[in-house]
């Protein structure tokens, strides 16, 4: 196993794809929007809970956002084989972008309120659901079945540096400044995946052929994940990690506020040692 893992360090597949100027372009653009996503993730956390002061609350804003994206990234899947897949991430980059200038608006204002913060976060699970297969289907078609691993670890390591140094600039931001600006800097974010993603040449198209129904597709790939025991496991454990392991991120805020009274730069800084876990983790493996 080792050597395997030492070889394909070593194999020039390793290194391909800084030779694919369109992954780099790719690349560089998603690395940007996810350092502009985490700033929000802090930011918004924070807001809520000096807003509320509720730890249901927040808790609340955590499963309306995460709940239109469980229910609808299946359904998610299916349009995103149907559609071409650039002008879907697009547009996706774009809704959020768009609710990232009005949640900054909102709070630079001080006008928002805690039913603002909601809604908004309930439109970014409906547009995750979309973006989110369509965006790793995309990264195949760029980089290949062969290097399709590497892809996905390079994009991996991508969204865990940001996950380092996004929440450190943003509890420095909120500390210095104000909350609304990390909303700002993450609409302006999308702007570098919109245009990497208009450089690039377009990754698929919809199939003329005709195919199944939206329904038979769904059946067709539940069928699929019940026959195949390892896709069960992955499923079952990830469904397990993020119900019992991974809400302790949306109480961050009061951990960073009330237990240890840290303050915002403390929680950018909490949020920065997740990252650096994951990243430490990712390497290892």
């Amino acid at each position: 196993m080792r050597a395997d893992v030492e070889n394909s360090r070593t194999s020039p597949s390793a290194f391909a794809l800084w030779h694919n100027h369109v992954y780099r372009l790719y690349w560089a653009g998603a690395f940007v929007s996810f350092l502009g996503s985490w700033m929000q993730t802090v930011a918004q956390g924070w807001v809520v809970y000096e807003l509320t002061n509720s730890e249901m609350l927040l808790g609340l804003l955590g499963f309306v956002g995460s709940f239109p994206t469980t229910l609808l990234s299946l359904f998610g899947g299916v349009v995103a084989d149907r559609l071409e897949k650039r002008k879907l991430v697009i547009t996706t980059q774009a809704l959020f972008a768009v609710n990232a200038f009005i949640l900054a608006a909102l709070v630079l204002s001080g006008r928002v309120a805690y039913w603002h913060i909601v809604l908004i976060a309930v439109l970014n699970g409906f547009i995750v659901a979309l973006d989110a297969p369509a965006r790793q289907a995309m990264v195949m078609e760029l980089v290949g079945k062969q290097l399709v691993t590497v892809g996905v670890a390079m994009n991996s390591a991508a969204f865990n540096t940001a996950r380092i140094l996004g929440p450190a600039i943003a509890g420095k931001l909120i500390e210095v400044a104000n909350a609304g600006w990390c909303f700002f800097i993450n609409a302006v974010s999308y702007l570098g995946i919109i245009f990497a993603l208009w450089r690039i040449p377009a990754t698929s198209h919809p199939a003329s052929a005709e195919r199944l129904s939206v329904w038979s597709e769904l059946r067709e790939g539940l069928v699929y994940v019940y026959q195949n025991a390892l896709l069960r496991a992955l499923l079952l454990l990830d469904c397990v990690l993020s119900i019992f392991a991974m809400s302790y991120t949306t109480l961050m805020p009061v951990f960073a506020r009330d237990e240890l009274q840290v303050g915002k730069q403390g929680l950018g800084n909490l949020f920065s040692a997740t990252g650096i876990g994951a990243l430490t983790g990712a390497l290892i493996l």
